[in-house]
């Protein structure tokens, strides 16, 4: 998405799960003796090294907000109507 936004890309809707910086790669582990299973990231990637908010949350230019999701009636093709809404708007 940070390659699309320094083309010029508008971003609309909701923040992504997954940010800028994040840890990635991911190594599976049972306890040989509880059975218990869990995961250890072991590397890190950051397409923004020097920080800031973006870092930790690619906030869209153009938000679902929960007014704007109410002003849509909750609808599931809110999303995509919030894209027309913006591109008939620019």
């Amino acid at each position: 998405m940070l390659g699309q936004k320094a083309l010029g890309a508008l971003h609309v809707g909701v923040a992504p799960a997954q940010s800028a910086n994040c840890f990635i790669d991911v190594l599976r582990h049972t306890l040989p003796l509880s059975g218990l299973t869990g995961t250890l990231s072991f590397k890190e990637s950051l397409a923004l090294p020097d920080g800031g908010p973006e870092a930790t949350l690619l906030r869209p230019e153009v938000e679902l907000t929960y007014k704007r999701l109410a002003g849509y009636g909750f609808s599931p093709s809110a999303g995509l109507r919030l894209v027309l809404d913006t591109i008939r708007a620019s």
